[in-house]
């Protein structure tokens, strides 16, 4: 059940804009902390191409933000579905991390690390990994 299925679409009607016009409204608002209003641009925009992944990773970054980490798995999955960009695989370590998947997580930010072994937020999702899992001694290896 989505918790947030009760938000309104924006931009509807005859002022119809573009899926891309209306994102990059929803990344204004999220970018000032209007999560909301975020969250009904992004939906707004995927009415209109529900392929578009730059919405789909919005909606997994806001709900993450509004520590709704179900919810963020559900769209930074559909975001991995479309392409696997290796921000989008570090900010599902970051949710399953939330999660207490920790094994998940690893998975995922042993992945990056063998593609990208310098990304800094998979260097630190391993270090966040670590210490969640008690390895304090080696959280900054």
């Amino acid at each position: 059940m989505n918790l947030f299925s009760d938000l309104q679409i924006v931009d509807s009607g005859k002022n119809q804009k573009s899926p891309v016009e209306i994102y990059s409204k929803g990344l204004i608002a999220q970018e000032t902390g209007e999560y909301f209003q975020s969250i009904r641009l992004y939906r707004s925009s995927l009415s209109l191409n529900q392929d578009y992944l730059d919405p789909i990773v919005g909606l997994a970054q806001v709900f993450y933000e509004l520590g709704e980490y179900e919810e963020a798995l559900f769209h930074v999955k559909r975001a991995n579905q479309l392409g696997q960009e290796l921000s989008v695989i570090v900010l599902e370590a970051e949710i399953l991390l939330k999660l207490n998947k920790f094994s998940e997580a690893q998975d995922l930010l042993v992945t990056v690390l063998s593609q990208e072994p310098n990304n800094l937020q998979a260097i630190l999702g391993m270090a966040r990994l670590k210490q969640l899992s008690g390895n304090y001694l080696h959280a900054i290896d």
